[in-house]
């Protein structure tokens, strides 16, 4: 839904004025996630509140501020606005994110992953160019997805039948690369192509034809 959100407003041109679009998700953010957290406790059974909950999660509000600093980052990277203006963004993103956690993330992390980031995006981190690391960024999506979702269930059931952690840790992390793998090559990356091919017809076919050269 989160993807949906995304397509949405850069159909509506939000995008390209991005501050009111990623700002306004993070203002969603900001005051959606504060206000759940604090009524979980007396309305955690309601109907409501569990459909405001699933939203929640479908539409990863909790996250978005770091989908927002990735984004700027990149702008700054492009030269797109004006730097300053980007920065700004990218502290109040972190600011959101650090309200909307409670604290659980140390600021210090934070601020560390920015960097990180930063320096992998100018080529900066040589390091982190071997290929056994770029093969598993191109299935982190999907790593990302399968570790939190299915790799800590298998990890307790297993430790909860008798197999010790330290087993039961390795059997989770090779299920979820094995699993990120397969929905990588088979589900993402064919999905991917067919949306990239329908966006080039899309695109080819709203281009104007292209007037004939005259003949002299």
């Amino acid at each position: 839904m989160f993807y949906i959100t995304l397509v949405v407003l850069f159909k509506i041109g939000a995008l390209r004025r991005y501050f009111i679009g990623w700002g306004t998700l993070c203002a969603l953010s900001l005051v959606a996630c504060p206000l759940l957290d604090a009524y979980a406790a007396e309305y955690s059974g309601t109907r409501w509140f569990s459909l405001l909950s699933s939203l929640r999660l479908l539409m990863l509000l909790d996250f978005v501020p770091l989908f927002t600093i990735g984004f700027l980052l990149y702008m700054i990277k492009t030269g797109t606005g004006k730097r300053w203006q980007n920065m700004l963004g990218i502290l109040i993103a972190c600011g959101v994110f650090h309200s909307i956690d409670h604290g659980k993330h140390n600021p210090i992390a934070t601020v560390l992953i920015v960097t990180l980031v930063t320096l992998c995006a100018y080529g900066k981190m040589p390091l982190l160019r071997i290929r056994p690391l770029i093969y598993i960024s191109t299935i982190s999506y999907a790593l990302y997805l399968c570790h939190n979702n299915l790799g800590c269930i298998l990890m307790y059931r297993l430790n909860h039948s008798g197999i010790p952690a330290n087993i039961s840790f390795l059997m989770a992390v090779a299920f979820s690369f094995s699993l990120a793998i397969i929905v990588t090559h088979r589900i993402e990356q064919p999905i991917t192509n067919a949306l990239r091919k329908l966006w080039t017809r899309y695109r080819t076919k709203r281009e104007p034809d292209s007037v004939p050269a005259a003949i002299s």
